[in-house]
């Protein structure tokens, strides 16, 4: 099956993040081969914004890599509980395998690497989209400065430290979700704000 995909420049000088080296993505579009071809052209050396592609009230998916936290053990990795004081060794699985059959199982907790992993949280619900700056407090935002382009207000929290890049998409399992804050209304959205 042919299909279509735009190879997409991110923009890091029209973020506050100090970084020169633009990322990559491909983006995959849907429909006809003829229509996928006609959007592909109309969009050749323009930007894609993201009011362009998302909705407020909409749910996505966020895919992501996480908060990279190097080596660490079973205890902390897997919550393995800690042995009583008389135990020759605290932090440990107590047996990692039997004799027979002699292998230890990918199920045991064993030290490795923790974060620094893709993942991908479904159903976040996009709050509010805009442009203005009038999110941004006095001092900036901890870890990253001044929000100086488009910006996405989504409910609950998304995986990776500040300044990662994240990809949104279209939620794939979306679901009517009960939520608290349908109704919401914040005072950045009203115009007052922005006079």
């Amino acid at each position: 099956m042919l299909k279509v995909t735009l190879l997409a420049e991110m923009q890091p000088s029209a973020t506050g993040i100090g970084k020169k080296k633009a990322d990559l993505s491909e983006i995959n579009l849907q429909g006809s081969i003829e229509n996928q071809f006609a959007f592909a052209k109309e969009k050749v050396g323009k930007e894609i914004r993201v009011a362009d592609v998302f909705e407020a009230l909409n749910l996505i998916d966020v895919k992501a890599v996480t908060k990279g936290r190097g080596i660490e053990g079973p205890v902390k990795r897997f919550g393995v509980k800690i042995h009583r004081p008389k135990a020759k060794k605290h932090r440990i699985v107590g047996s990692i395998s039997p004799w027979h059959p002699a292998t230890v199982m990918w199920t045991v907790a064993r030290p490795g690497q923790m974060g620094y992993h893709t993942r991908t949280e479904f159903n976040k619900k996009i709050l509010f989209i805009d442009n203005n700056n009038a999110i941004n407090p006095k001092s900036g935002f901890l870890n990253y400065g001044t929000v100086r382009s488009d910006y996405v207000i989504v409910i609950g929290s998304l995986p990776g430290p500040a300044k990662r890049l994240v990809a949104l998409r279209p939620a794939i399992r979306s679901y009517a979700k009960k939520e608290r804050f349908t109704d919401l209304k914040l005072p950045i959205a009203t115009e007052e704000v922005a006079q």
